[in-house]
């Protein structure tokens, strides 16, 4: 399993239609896929959890250790984004979040890193 490239207009209609529950799993794979990924044993679900009980302020944290990890092995510049996506989910954007990591996911597909 590696990364996958996923449309990100279609993830958002999606998430939308089913009222957040595709939102979840999407971050799950997400989440799953970067943990494979970077080599680390994947904490996904229980990332999922404690994303439900801090307002996906967990999720954005390992989002931006696991992107800057991914990046590193990608050879690609590496970002500490923790603060930006932290402040993102505490005003109630984590979905802009997601969408700068499948972005970032995708970019990394795109330069052959599956």
């Amino acid at each position: 399993m590696g990364l996958t490239e996923r449309n990100i207009v279609i993830t958002i209609i999606l998430s939308f239609v089913t009222c957040g529950i595709y939102a979840i799993y999407w971050v799950y794979k997400m989440l799953d896929e970067l943990y494979t990924y970077t080599g680390q044993p994947s904490s996904a679900a229980v990332d999922i959890i404690i994303g439900l009980v801090t307002m996906w302020v967990w999720p954005a944290y390992k989002f931006a250790q696991l992107e800057s990890a991914a990046n590193a092995k990608a050879g690609f510049p590496v970002e500490d984004k923790t603060i930006i996506y932290i402040i993102l989910s505490v005003v109630g954007l984590s979905i802009v979040v997601d969408l700068l990591v499948q972005s970032n996911i995708n970019k990394l597909v795109a330069a052959g890193n599956r």
